[in-house]
């Protein structure tokens, strides 16, 4: 059963969906306001998704290429820089 969580994001309430994805792709953003992040993600590949799809969510217009770099650099900063690590895990 996905965990499922409501998000504000850039004034729109999205629903943050933990569930098994198929294929290659670990998370998605779906213009009805659905986010799926795939549920089994090591912490630092988690956090990284996370961050790519919150900033499709904000920035529906930014390039993938500029959505990738932007959630890996923020990877960076939070989880090795800084120390960012889930309560949970």
């Amino acid at each position: 059963m996905p965990s499922v969580h409501r998000v504000k994001l850039a004034g729109r309430i999205w629903r943050w969906c933990y569930t098994r994805l198929r294929g290659s792709a670990d998370g998605w953003t779906h213009d009805n306001g659905t986010v799926l992040i795939h549920a089994k993600l090591p912490p630092q590949r988690r956090l990284e998704v996370e961050l790519h799809e919150a900033l499709h969510c904000l920035y529906p217009d930014l390039s993938e290429e500029a959505v990738t770099n932007g959630a890996r650099d923020m990877r960076r900063l939070l989880y090795s820089t800084l120390g960012y690590r889930r309560k949970d895990t």
